[in-house]
C-alpha cells in the first residue's frame, strides 16, 4: 500500500493512505523525519538513518556520520556525504554515487524548471540547456 503522506503530530509520527485514513503511528520522541517515499520513510534517531515501512515497522538502518538525507521519492533517498551525492534503497543499500554538488537539481526546480512539449515528446529545459 502506497503511503500518501507522513506527518508530525505532537509525540506521534503519523502514516496516511491515499484516502487519508491513519495506517499506523508510532512515537516521534528522538525522532527526526528526513523524507518520504512512495512504500517507506526516512528517520534519523540517535546517530542512526532509519527507514521505516508504511505501518512502522523498521526496513533497515545506517549510520548517520558525516550523512545528510536531502531527498526522498520513488523508491529511494539520496543522501550528502562529502562531495559526494549517494542514492540508497530502502534497505540502506547504496545503489549510485556521484561525485559533485548535489544541490544543482534542487536549486533549479527552486529557479524554476519549465517543461515544454516539442515534437510531440516532453523535454526538460533548465538554466544549463
Amino acid at each position: 500500500m502506497p503511503i500518501a503522506n507522513v506527518q508530525e503530530e505532537g509525540d506521534w509520527i503519523k502514516v496516511y493512505d491515499e484516502n487519508s485514513k491513519k495506517i499506523a503511528q508510532m512515537s516521534s520522541s528522538g525522532v527526526e523525519l528526513l523524507g518520504i517515499a512512495s512504500d517507506f520513510f526516512v528517520t534519523e534517531m540517535g546517530g542512526w538513518i532509519k527507514t521505516f515501512d508504511q505501518n512502522c515497522k523498521k526496513i533497515a538502518q545506517m549510520s548517520s556520520a558525516n550523512i545528510t538525507v536531502i531527498s526522498a521519492a520513488g523508491q529511494t533517498f539520496t543522501t550528502k556525504e562529502g562531495s559526494w551525492t549517494k542514492t540508497y534503497d530502502k534497505n540502506c543499500k547504496k545503489i549510485s554515487q556521484r561525485w559533485g554538488c548535489p544541490y544543482r537539481l534542487t536549486l533549479l526546480e527552486l529557479l524554476g524548471r519549465t517543461a515544454h512539449l516539442q515534437y510531440g515528446t516532453a523535454k526538460m529545459h533548465t538554466l544549463f540547456d
